[in-house]
Parts: structure tokens; sequence; C-alpha cells
């Protein structure tokens, strides 16, 4: 059995009417035809598949910029520092969530949060953090501090992205 070769022909375009040729075989493993035809066939219907899988970077509107809504945050270097602080006003009618030991009360949260970040139109990274501060009024045993801590960026990279995350939690488990 001879093994299939490929052939690539060259012509000397400097030469009239192109009367050097030169042509160069190149040998092919020693594959059984079948074998050959069969690893074709499933590369050409696996591209389509493969090349749908590509997204391509469109903003979306929670992406897109909106000077009148977002915060300006504060430079610090080539990055921005965006500081926000909440509070929050709970009340459970069964702090325990058991039916046999029902108990009411109020909760007080803040929720403080940092965010540095920086973003240009081919990577962008962030660090930030935020905590959960809740004081119950009467029922001091069920105060918790819930932390969370997170680093992510992210690289265009020709067609595809290269995305890293970062978490950190330190948090309480529900009743």
């Amino acid at each position: 059995m001879t093994r299939p070769s490929f052939a690539i022909v060259c012509k000397n375009k400097n030469t009239w009417p192109y009367r050097t040729t030169r042509t160069m075989f190149l040998r092919l493993p020693q594959f059984p035809a079948w074998r050959l035809c069969l690893v074709l066939i499933s590369v050409l219907m696996l591209s389509p598949i493969v090349d749908a899988q590509v997204l391509e970077r469109h903003d979306t509107v929670a992406e897109r910029a909106r000077p009148g809504l977002d915060a300006d945050g504060m430079p610090v270097g080539a990055m921005r520092l965006y500081p926000s602080v909440g509070v929050r006003l709970r009340y459970t009618d069964n702090v325990f969530a058991d039916d046999n030991m029902k108990a009411s009360d109020t909760a007080f949260h803040v929720l403080p949060e940092l965010r540095l970040q920086s973003r240009s139109p081919r990577h962008r990274a962030e660090l930030g953090g935020n905590a959960d501060i809740a004081r119950y009024a009467d029922l001091r045993t069920e105060d918790f501090d819930d932390f969370r801590f997170w680093a992510l960026g992210d690289m265009q990279v020709r067609n595809g992205k290269l995305e890293a995350r970062l978490r950190l939690s330190d948090i309480h488990e529900d009743r």
C-alpha cells in the first residue's frame, strides 16, 4: 500500500510563461483512507459548532455608562474608588425559624462597601469588599457580621476573553 501524499505546486512568475515549476510532495502519516475521511468529516462538522461558541463583545444595557446616574468615584492612581453605605431595618416574627419556639425581633443592618475599579476597553480589574453587620434589638445572641471580599479581572484576547475571579466570604448561616 502506498502512503498518501499531498502535492504543492509552485510556479515562478518571473519567467514567461511560467516555465519553472517546482512540485513538492509531503508525505502524510500512514492512515487507512476511511480514517482520514472520518477525521476530515468530523473536523468539518465541528468547525461551525466551535465557531458558534465565540462570543462577540457587545455592551449590554447594564454595562453602558449612565453619566447622570453612575457615581463618579474618587480617583486613586489609575483606578477609581467607589465607597457606599446602606442601612436596612428588618422585622421578623420567627427569628429562630421554629414553630415551637417563636420569637419576634427587629434587626438593624449596616451595609458598607468599597470597590476599587479600573476599566479600559481591553481590560478590567476590580478589588472590593462589603459587609452586612446586623444587630437585633432584643435577641443579642442572633447578631452577626458577614464579610465578603473579591478580586476579579478580565482581558480581551483576540476574539476571546481571559477572566479570573477570586471570592472570599465569612458569613453566617441563616436558621
